[in-house]
């Protein structure tokens, strides 16, 4: 399984830091210790799902890590769309 640092959980989740170890603390999020004893975050890992796009459907999706996005797969093409 995959693990995130807590900043790089919070900006997937789109909060803060702050909020994250809150969630933490309070139970409502899992969090394990690495080997350095830093809190981290299990999840799924990457898929590593590669597609490639036109550059006007990229400037019109405007894509940006860790924002979500939904694959509609035709066939031979596949869609790449916000949720």
């Amino acid at each position: 399984m995959h693990t995130y640092r807590i900043g790089d959980a919070a900006a997937l989740l789109g909060v803060s830091a702050d909020t994250v170890r809150r969630l933490v603390d309070g139970g409502r999020l899992t969090a394990e210790r690495d080997d350095m004893g830093h809190r981290v975050i299990p999840g799924p890992g990457r898929s590593g799902v590669v597609a490639t796009v036109s550059r006007e459907s990229a400037e019109e999706l405007k894509p940006e890590p860790g924002v979500p996005a939904v694959a509609v797969i035709k066939s031979t093409d596949v869609v790449v769309e916000r949720p």
